[in-house]
């Protein structure tokens, strides 16, 4: 070992013209760059996803989710990272943190750029913001986890309000449906002479106790 680190030595002896020259250009070169270059900031943020794992179990803060939404309305982890990764989400993400909606190409290359990891082999997420606008990238990582949350109500309140409106269509069926046959029942008796037996028997009983009294 001492005799590797002599003969280094000895070559850096031996060439310090280019070693030197070698080592100041890339001071300099890193001076440069950190001068040109504008700073870059970084902000994070973790996401607890309350569907389904690939194990099949359910997290969430008491299991709630589970017990109060319709079958199915939870999403896996592979759907709810493209959730995530949609540009959707990102847009909403956008306008919560108060940040303009881009509108050209230029615009959007200069916002913050969002990077979603898995944190181990957990059912949480981790969103890094990375851009040069500190306030923003920070604004813009908190708002994941309410946006995400938003997104996951709102699919869920849709898919209860579809299943009422199945339901009360289905009984406006089932009434109109109904009134329909008693209509044809009762046109049918009375294109045949069919009387109700009860209300017939109830008439000639009323008219015995008339004739009675």
């Amino acid at each position: 070992e001492l005799e590797t680190l002599g003969d280094l030595t000895k070559t850096i002896a031996r060439q310090k013209g280019i070693f030197w020259s070698t080592l100041i250009l890339s001071i300099l070169i890193g001076a440069i760059l950190s001068v040109v270059l504008p700073p870059q900031f970084a902000a994070a943020s973790e996401v607890l996803v309350t569907g389904p794992s690939n194990n099949g179990l359910t997290s969430g803060p008491g299991q709630v989710l589970s017990e109060i939404a319709p079958p199915n309305t939870g999403f896996t982890m592979a759907t709810s990272l493209e959730i995530l990764q949609s540009q959707q989400l990102y847009f909403t993400a956008l306008q919560t943190a108060g940040i303009s909606v881009p509108r050209t190409e230029q615009e959007l290359e200069r916002l913050p750029k969002i990077t979603i990891r898995q944190k181990r082999d957990s059912q949480v997420f981790v969103v890094i913001a990375e851009g040069g606008n500190r306030q923003e990238v920070q604004e813009l990582a908190a708002s994941y986890p309410r946006i995400l949350q938003d997104y996951l109500d709102n699919q869920v309140r849709d898919t209860i309000s579809r299943g009422v409106e199945f339901v009360h269509g289905r009984k406006n069926e089932e009434e109109t449906a109904l009134k329909n046959v008693e209509t044809e029942l009762a046109r049918f008796k009375s294109t045949n002479g069919i009387v109700d037996s009860r209300a017939e028997l109830e008439r000639r009983l009323s008219s015995v106790n008339a004739i009675q009294q």
